[in-house]
């Protein structure tokens, strides 16, 4: 994505809607990283953080109020209403800006009206039937298993060492 800092509409954007040139037209560089992309910003000095938001959600798609904007000032999170020239910022100042489109957001079962019915098969209770769950006592799949047990090949890759053998608790049944 293109850095803001190429179109010059965004400076003049945000000097048209905080009512032209303020403090001898003074503007502020600010460079916003939002995941791996980087969003240069030249703001009047005079505009608020909320105008900040604005500007960043029609890059970023970010509604202003899942951002969570990080290093703009001293607190965390500045209040929308807070003047840049207040926070005493570098010129060009660097920020980090957390949050995601709408696109990416998951939604609430509430919201959604065609939804699938889920059956919670963890309220079954189990009961056993030996009909029907005693496979191995048909006579193909015993054969099939006495086939498999005959014809298996057991790699030992680490033998028990001598005098070793039948000592392990687990492995001798105590």
């Amino acid at each position: 994505m293109a850095s803001a800092a190429a179109e010059p509409s965004v400076a003049s954007q945000a000097a048209a809607a905080e009512g032209g040139a303020c403090a001898g037209g003074a503007v502020i560089k600010l460079a916003c990283k939002w995941g791996s992309q980087k969003i240069d910003l030249e703001v009047p000095v005079c505009s608020t953080v909320g105008r900040v938001r604005e500007m960043l959600q029609e890059h970023t798609r970010v509604p202003s109020k899942r951002q969570k904007l990080v290093g703009l000032g001293k607190r965390a999170n500045p209040d929308d209403s807070l003047l840049l020239d207040n926070l005493q910022l570098k010129n060009p100042h660097s920020f980090m800006m957390i949050g995601a489109p709408d696109e990416f957001m998951m939604l609430e079962a509430s919201q959604i009206d065609d939804m699938p019915e889920v059956i919670n098969d963890l309220d079954q209770d189990f009961v056993y039937d030996p009909r029907k769950a005693d496979e191995s006592a048909k006579p193909e799949n015993r054969l099939k298993l006495e086939q498999m047990i005959k014809t298996a090949e057991i790699n030992v890759m680490h033998p028990p060492r001598p005098g070793k053998h039948g000592r392990d608790p687990v492995l001798s049944g105590e």
